[in-house]
């Protein structure tokens, strides 16, 4: 690789510039750059090729777009009774084979006019990673929603994570019949459900029935 000689940089064109570097750029990981940073800081300089530019930023593009989120529900029905809220812990705890992102919960509405609110928790292993204010309200025909996430939580394979909440309010509809304890996707990612780890299971929930009737969670296209 040439040597920069002493002496004003600034004053280099582009070309020289480009010539001195040389093998330097060929190392440089632009594809690994944020595009909003690529387009900013290196797009308008002339120190790369307009068609290497181009071929970055699909490559870039290419790879922001790579991302897919998925629904996972736990339950085959919805029952037509309700479920009380009186401040009981409902909750189901589940592993990732893979790495991936949870980015909301699924949550079912009141059956009936007015609201249900209260915490709801997300925990990694047995400490509580976020914690946000939920109030779910009656929707006439809707009987669930998903509940995005005020801050996305990386799920480790290995790692036991838990949803729980106490609500109280209006009572709601709940989920019977499960689809599959263990959740296979064609990305090849495995979400296994369990009863709660971590804190006092006393609403009914479990496997088979109850609340939280899903997750989701992006994954990587491979």
């Amino acid at each position: 690789m040439k040597h920069l000689e002493e002496g004003n940089v600034e004053d280099l064109d582009k070309e020289k510039a480009r010539e001195l570097l040389g093998d330097v750029l060929d190392v440089i990981r632009f594809r690994d750059m944020q595009l909003c940073t690529f387009i900013k800081f290196v797009a308008p300089e002339n120190i790369l090729p307009d068609s290497t530019k181009i071929s970055i930023i699909i490559g870039i593009n290419e790879k922001s777009i790579s991302i897919e989120e998925i629904h996972v529900h736990r339950f085959a029905q919805i029952e037509p009774g309700s479920w009380g809220h009186i401040r009981s812990q409902s909750g189901i705890s589940f592993t990732v084979s893979s790495p991936a992102l949870l980015t909301g919960v699924c949550l079912y509405l009141p059956k009936d006019d007015g609201e249900t609110s209260g915490p709801l928790e997300i925990l990694e292993e047995d400490k509580i990673v976020l914690t946000q204010i939920v109030t779910l309200k009656y929707q006439h025909g809707m009987k669930y929603r998903n509940e995005p996430l005020s801050t996305q939580i990386r799920l480790q394979q290995g790692k036991v994570y838990s949803v729980r909440h106490i609500f109280k309010g209006q009572n709601t509809y709940y989920g019977r019949v499960p689809i599959a304890k263990s959740y296979g996707h064609h990305h090849d990612i495995t979400i296994e459900f369990m009863n709660l780890k971590h804190g006092v299971l006393n609403s009914g929930t479990d496997l088979e029935k109850g609340q939280i009737p899903g997750l989701t969670v992006q994954v990587k296209n491979k």
